[in-house]
């Protein structure tokens, strides 16, 4: 998974989730609709408790209630449509995507550290034999007494114990 993957990822999930922000944006604006309709009804119940009200104002109370009943199943609507824009896969391919991203890159970065331990290791055994050959020739016949190997790598590689130097 490169790079672009992740970023046509991301566009995707970005997409998704602006469309996803309209449609609550479109429920926001039904239920402040309805909230502005109920709070006219209060205020014309208000009035006619009182007794201020008049019969343009109770009009509109008949007006407000059919505007409340026609706003209900909209504003269930598009609930729906909100729930249903949800960019629940798109963010679940993303984050796929970012962590196979991830895996890929701490791969590489391994393989390019494995690969620099394997040149060290070469010219480390190259070191050795030319080690070797020079105590050879003051007389030292083992290895081992030519290289006294560190406990530390004795431990290593005896015991897979991890270095700490």
């Amino acid at each position: 998974m490169s790079a672009e993957h992740v970023a046509r990822a991301r566009r995707e999930f970005e997409e998704a989730r602006a469309l996803h922000h309209q449609a609550l944006k479109r429920t926001e604006d039904i239920r402040a609709k309805i909230d502005a309709a109920k709070a006219r009804q209060q205020a014309i119940t208000q009035a006619r408790i009182a007794g201020t009200s008049n019969d343009a104002e109770t009009a509109e109370f008949g007006a407000l209630a059919a505007d409340l009943e026609a706003l209900a199943p909209m504003l269930e609507a598009a609930k729906a449509a909100a729930a249903a824009l949800e960019p629940v896969n798109q963010r679940r391919l993303l984050e796929s995507a970012e962590a196979m991203h991830r895996g890929e890159i701490a791969q590489a970065e391994y393989d390019a550290t494995l690969e620099r331990v394997q040149k060290l290791e070469a010219v480390l055994c190259q070191a050795v034999t030319t080690l070797h050959e020079k105590g050879q020739a003051l007389g030292f016949v083992s290895l081992s007494r030519s290289w006294p190997v560190s406990r530390l790598l004795q431990r290593a590689v005896r015991d897979g114990a991890v270095p700490r130097a």
